[in-house]
């Protein structure tokens, strides 16, 4: 008999934590947009994305969730104008990568922007990678020595954009850069690594021939030297590939296709077997589906045996509360092939999907925001779907939501009295509340100058730094303000 309970013990706690299915939402006060998520050895999550309801406009932030998607905290990262977090990477022991673009730092409107965060959500570095135009984040991976692989964009003043690649080491040095250049708009929409040495980016790329965009796989070395491309240029129609997954020895990936300008956009997947020589057996099949499926937002993965495929479309189904966009889920075979809808997040104003990853259980995950009013606080609202081992699934229609800021954070508007503003010899900040904290200079490319503590008050010799604009952080614990300081 005891040894039955022991067993009990054992096995009840690991079929229940199988079976875990949920719906949350996240909402404050103002805009906040989900876009990736990552899990944690212990089941738990870490999202991230875009909220202006931490201090300043738009902030990168993160946010832990429990395995039951209970919030345990967020932080939020950046400077004075807009952050965009796309991708979270976590390496146990090491912490977190977050991955996205920043136009408060950097040389550009926009630029790639990369920050270090240690496990408790506290930020230890943060870098940019860019030149004079802007460049936006569209996925990014871990590496094998716990740097970064970084895609997406670069704006060219002439052509359009060009697909924009960034090898980190650990520490967000530059290894190599890499700018694809063509013609009409080109975008490197997702990576994966495989074999540890190989890097595979899926996007999409202008033909000037056909006036036409097409899908395209790029096999590139670690080391930046390309090595195979694979095109979908001879298959009738406009692509966008999306989102791709190396499974197994397969490269599958996942878009949109049009016969021509004035159709609407059907959901398509790719697929080409790994060799030794680079890819074989490709294969590109077209759906047929109702609504006007937008390849931006596509994403998918899978185990060996079923796929999961997160969508966002235009539902066209008449229906005044489902018109719009809206988020399905779908199950698709080992091939893609459709085999149920298993979710829907429908609402009279957009819902949109991020990142869809697989779970420890054997489920999945899908992050993503809704900009219906009567959810949330604000004028966006970040989700979490969980869909549990053996298929099953969450009542989607939840009301409520739970604090993506924290209770100290929301007080944030701290009484802070910094002067003279501009400054040449020294800056002085006064805390009329005897508050203690810390403060930290940075400059206008985001590198700190200096910081310290401060109690009341605290004064920084600014006689020795260069002219120019910069970023001063004051957090106590009731709260944190940045300031834009000009020295002389």
């Amino acid at each position: 008999m005891q040894i039955l309970v022991k067993i009990l013990f054992v096995v009840l706690p690991l079929l229940t934590s199988a079976q875990i299915n949920f719906f949350r939402n996240y909402s404050d006060n103002s805009y906040d947009f989900g876009q990736g998520v990552v899990q944690l050895e212990d089941s738990s999550y870490v999202v991230t994305g875009s909220s202006g309801s931490f201090v300043g406009n738009g902030q990168a932030f993160l946010m832990k969730v429990d395995s039951l998607g209970i919030k345990k905290w967020s932080n939020h990262y950046g400077g004075l104008e807009n952050e965009w977090g796309r991708r979270v990477l976590h390496q146990e022991n090491f912490g977190f990568f977050l991955c996205g673009h920043s136009n408060s730092y950097g040389a550009g409107d926009y630029d790639f922007y990369l920050v270090k965060v240690n496990d408790s959500g506290v930020e230890e570095w943060h870098n940019n990678y860019g030149d004079n135009n802007w460049e936006r984040l569209m996925d990014a991976a871990l590496t094998r020595d716990t740097g970064t692989i970084l895609v997406g964009e670069k704006q060219n003043g002439i052509y359009g954009t060009d697909m924009f690649m960034v090898r980190t080491d650990q520490n967000g040095d530059t290894l190599w850069t890499k700018t694809i250049e063509n013609l009409g708009d080109d975008v490197a929409m997702s990576v994966d690594i495989y074999q540890d040495s190989l890097l595979y980016v899926g996007g999409t790329r202008y033909y000037e021939d056909s006036a036409q965009a097409k899908g395209i796989i790029y096999k590139i070395h670690d080391n930046g030297q390309m090595l195979d491309t694979l095109y979908f240029k001879t298959y009738p129609g406009e692509y966008e590939m999306n989102d791709l997954h190396i499974i197994g020895d397969t490269v599958q990936a996942l878009g949109s296709h049009r016969d021509s300008s004035a159709d609407q956009w059907d959901y398509t997947f790719f697929r080409s077997n790994i060799t030794v020589n680079g890819f074989g057996n490709i294969s590109c099949f077209n759906s047929d589906v109702n609504g006007d499926w937008h390849g931006d937002v596509f994403t998918s993965y899978g185990d060996d045996s079923k796929r999961y495929m997160g969508m966002s479309f235009e539902n066209n189904s008449g229906n005044q509360n489902l018109n719009g966009r809206d988020v399905m889920v779908q199950r698709g075979n080992t091939f893609m092939f459709f085999e149920d809808a298993v979710g829907f997040i429908e609402h009279e104003e957009p819902d949109v999907n991020g990142e869809l990853i697989r779970t420890s259980d054997g489920g999945a995950i899908l992050v993503g925001y809704s900009q219906n009013p009567l959810i949330g606080a604000g004028g966006g609202t970040i989700f979490l779907m969980k869909i549990g081992a053996n298929e099953t699934y969450p009542v989607t229609d939840a009301s409520g939501h739970s604090a993506v800021v924290n209770v100290t954070e929301q007080l944030n508007s701290i009484d802070v009295s910094v002067y003279p503003n501009p400054a040449q010899d020294w800056l002085h900040i006064e805390l009329p509340t005897n508050d203690s904290g810390n403060y930290q200079l940075t400059n206008i490319s985001g590198q700190m100058v200096v910081n310290g503590p401060i109690s009341g008050e605290a004064s920084i010799q600014t006689s020795e730094l260069p002219s120019g604009v910069y970023l001063l952080q004051v957090a106590t614990p009731n709260g944190k303000v940045i300031n834009r300081i000009i020295i002389q």
